[in-house]
């Protein structure tokens, strides 16, 4: 059977994102990568309006355990695919309140406008108190198996130079280089 990482989204009355998911942090602080993706895809310029809620088996969905350097991508394809259906339900809301067409609604920092006449708006606080103060959207990501999987894994390597006193065995570390092929960095300052 697959591993099913299921997440899901809460929009609130104050406008704030909720992102709910079972994983621990595992050192590489993904929730904050996770809140990155998922926040760009619902408009936002920065992390102010993210909230997470992770770990707790009362308050997340299931999710399979830990999986190495794939939790941003598979914990985050179900955050981001939920934050995705968010995104269109909240257009579609904003439309029929407004009494446009979606498709000339624009997205920014929590405010909904027409694109050419930006005062007509309204807010996602205001879509979300407006649906009894909260609207959720649940999703899903499957792992891809053993089928492309090397093409999931990071790649580095780390070269140590040291000097050994042969006759003692002592040894001193002199430098350092890592090299890693790391791939779309979310989270730059994690990475340096």
């Amino acid at each position: 059977p697959a591993d099913v990482f299921n997440g899901f989204v809460i929009l609130n009355a104050e406008g704030h994102v909720v992102l709910h998911f079972a994983q621990p942090d595992s050192g590489t602080n993904h929730a904050t990568s996770m809140s990155a993706q998922v926040a760009e895809l619902l408009g936002f310029t920065d992390l102010k309006q993210m909230r997470v809620i992770w770990g707790d088996s009362e308050l997340t969905p299931p999710a399979p355990g830990w999986n190495s350097g794939l939790t941003t991508q598979l914990q985050g394809g179900a955050l981001c695919r939920a934050a995705d259906l968010m995104r269109q339900d909240l257009l579609q809301r904003a439309a029929a309140r407004l009494k446009v067409d979606a498709a000339t609604l624009t997205i920014r920092d929590g405010v909904i406008s027409v694109k050419d006449k930006p005062s007509i708006r309204t807010t996602f606080a205001t879509l979300a108190k407006a649906n009894g103060g909260q609207i959720r959207k649940d999703a899903a990501c499957v792992h891809p198996g053993s089928i492309g999987r090397s093409m999931n894994r990071g790649v580095g390597a780390c070269f140590a130079e040291v000097e050994v006193d042969t006759y003692t065995g002592n040894w001193r570390f002199v430098r350092a280089a890592y090299c890693h092929d790391s791939g779309n960095l979310v989270n730059p300052l994690l990475a340096e």
